[in-house]
């Protein structure tokens, strides 16, 4: 069941939903992040092997350097926190330049 739903909703990594997803599933692969499991609700993307914080920043646009703060969620009350901070302690830009998705393959990463 899981896997038929994957398939009908994320096989295609070019797709607007996915692509951001993809990008911090890389970037945690490449800084050896521990979690087996993406945990969609932390306050940043990847954690490092030595836990560093890292947000993966993806869009498709000029390169901004804008959207840094925010409010922290807490899983233990449920609540917002009432002011904004910087949530990690690193920031990656995974730049998507290609307007045409059938023109990119999303898995080469060697450029």
């Amino acid at each position: 069941m899981v896997l038929d739903f994957w398939r009908w909703a994320f096989s295609d990594l070019r797709t607007n939903i996915v692509r951001g997803v993809l990008a911090a599933y890389l970037v945690a692969r490449a800084v050896g992040d521990p979690s087996p499991l993406r945990k969609a609700s932390d306050n940043w993307d990847v954690t490092t092997a030595t836990g560093i914080k890292v947000e993966v920043k993806r869009k498709l646009s000029s390169i901004a350097f804008s959207g840094f703060t925010g409010r922290e969620w807490s899983a233990q009350t449920n609540e917002l926190a009432a002011h904004r901070t910087l949530r990690a302690q690193v920031y990656v830009f995974a730049i998507h330049t290609c307007r045409r998705p059938d023109q990119y393959d999303p898995l080469k990463i060697e450029d």
